[in-house]
């Protein structure tokens, strides 16, 4: 695999009104938090929405240290889903100074350019938000 340059980017909210609320662009979209996934499963989401943004932190992790990350009980992982398909997905984790983060945010190639990315976002702000997050 070819060597790339990463720049992460980070958005700080100072509060729920910070936020500008995207709709639903779709009423058969759902958001539900995924307990007890499988390894496999979370793998298939980092990689299939990572892809074409070259993560690969995550790649060479053991099925044991996937299942470590998502017993974690500060973390947390948000499966949306369009008509029953997987769409894409947010990973939440709670830090020790009252912040959440985003830890990871996508979608699946095939749902880009529907309206789905900032419906996802902002459910995944203010999930941040109801989880306590201070900022």
């Amino acid at each position: 695999m070819p060597r790339v340059d990463v720049l992460r980017t980070y958005l700080e909210l100072s509060g729920p009104e910070a936020l500008e609320p995207a709709p639903c662009p779709d009423p058969r979209a759902r958001i539900e938090e995924v307990h007890d996934c499988p390894p496999s499963f979370f793998r298939y989401l980092y990689v299939e929405v990572g892809r074409q943004y070259h993560w690969t932190d995550r790649l060479p992790w053991t099925d044991e240290e996937m299942a470590a990350r998502l017993a974690d009980p500060n973390v947390s992982l948000h499966l949306l889903t369009l008509a029953g398909a997987p769409a894409g997905y947010f990973e939440l984790e709670a830090e020790e100074d009252g912040a959440v983060n985003v830890a990871f945010f996508g979608l699946l190639p095939e749902f880009h350019r529907r309206g789905l990315g900032k419906y996802l976002l902002t459910e995944a702000a203010q999930e941040a938000f109801n989880r306590g997050a201070s900022r």
